[in-house]
């Protein structure tokens, strides 16, 4: 499976230090973490591209990986823009399991930039996370909570009770940018409690 088409590397595997363009990223702990799990990779011209916003096919794919999912196989594809998609397979299996939703009915739109608040909604259908048990609105925070839609505001009220998001030194969320390939990472590594 590749997270990106062609260029991806195959191994999966960490660098013995690190990718040229991740020596000094802030996300480079999480992203070694995941790709030493073999769920992100490098690549081929040895980068991990950090800062660049990650897709919506490389998110689910990423995320199904994470969860044990073999992304490999094939499959009739959910939506006519994945006919021959490298991560139909794993989008499929998504959608058949209810974690994701297309752009339409027929689209899934997977080389789209992924949003922060859709990223969030996915993560919290995947992981079954229930909602927290205390009526504290944690949202209120956020400097731009009023930039939150409405779909989106109980699964990021669940990953902030989870301490899966903290927002920006600024007091943002930035709920409608685009996540990043680091951010990705810390936010898979907090969800999984894992190690970075």
């Amino acid at each position: 499976m590749r997270l990106a088409p062609a260029e991806a590397s195959g191994s999966g595997a960490a660098p013995e230090r690190s990718w040229s363009d991740a020596r000094e990223h802030w996300a480079d702990g999480a992203l070694r973490a995941l790709a030493v799990r073999g769920w992100m990779q490098g690549y081929g011209d040895g980068t991990i591209r950090p800062d660049r916003p990650v897709t919506r096919a490389e998110f689910v794919s990423v995320l199904a990986k994470a969860l044990g999912k073999n992304t490999d196989e094939g499959g009739s594809a959910a939506f006519a823009d994945l006919e021959g998609h490298w991560a139909a397979s794993a989008v499929q299996d998504a959608y058949a399991q209810g974690w994701i939703n297309g752009v339409s009915s027929e689209s899934f739109a997977p080389d789209a930039p992924l949003t922060r608040e859709q990223a969030i909604v996915i993560l919290v259908k995947a992981l079954g996370a229930s909602s927290p048990d205390s009526n504290q609105n944690l949202l209120n925070r956020f400097t731009d909570r009023d930039q939150i839609t409405a779909w989106a505001a109980s699964a990021l009220q669940q990953a902030a009770a989870s301490g899966w998001i903290v927002g920006y030194p600024d007091g943002t969320l930035k709920p409608s940018g685009t996540l990043s390939r680091g951010e990705t990472a810390e936010l898979l590594i907090r969800a999984f409690g894992l190690e970075s």
